[in-house]
């Protein structure tokens, strides 16, 4: 049985999202999928992250439970209606439910 252990990157200068650059330098051939998490309503940088998942063959999954309702780079979509699959959060604490 293989196991796979998962890898930390670091955030961006000045932010807490992923470095894309660092994600890039992590990505090697046993890499399946790169993790986003979005950080007090600000997304990842999406269109890197897409690009390097297609430049590497890899899934993106995104857990977006500190950033809806927000949409990305001003196109209007919405997080959650970007990656392949993206999570949510529904505890207190997560934006989702003090939207309601």
């Amino acid at each position: 049985m293989t196991v796979h252990a998962p890898v930390f990157c670091d955030s961006v200068k000045n932010g807490f999202n992923m470095c894309p650059d660092g994600a890039e330098r992590r990505i090697n051939s046993r890499t399946k999928a790169v993790v986003t998490v979005d950080i007090a309503g600000q997304p990842c940088d999406l269109n890197r992250i897409q690009t390097l998942a297609t430049n590497y063959s890899v899934h993106v999954i995104e857990d977006a439970a500190h950033a809806l309702p927000a949409s990305y780079n001003n196109n209007g979509r919405r997080v959650g209606a970007i990656s392949e699959l993206t999570a949510f959060s529904f505890y207190a604490t997560k934006t989702i439910a003090k939207q309601w």
